[in-house]
C-alpha cells in the first residue's frame, strides 16, 4: 500500500471503527488479489464468443423483434 492509502486507512479507523475480523479478511483478499500468480488469466475464445452473443447480439435481436410486435 502507498503512504496515502495508509494515511486514509488510519483516518477511516478514527472516524469509523472497523471490526478487526472483517479488516483481517479484507487484508487477506487484497493480498491475494495483488499476488502476480493470480493475475493474467484470460477468457478463452469460446467465452469471448458467448459474451459477445449474450451481451450484444441477443439484445439487438430482442430489440429488433420488439419493434415489429
Amino acid at each position: 500500500m502507498t503512504n496515502q492509502t495508509n494515511n486514509e486507512t488510519v483516518s477511516l479507523e478514527v472516524k469509523m471503527p472497523v471490526e478487526h475480523e472483517v479488516s483481517e479478511d479484507l487484508k487477506k483478499i487484497l493480498i491475494e488479489m495483488s499476488n502476480e500468480i493470480n493475475l493474467g488469466d484470460d477468457f478463452s475464445k469460446l467465452e469471448y464468443f458467448n459474451l459477445f452473443l449474450i451481451g450484444l447480439i441477443l439484445p439487438a435481436l430482442l430489440m429488433i423483434g420488439g419493434w415489429f410486435l
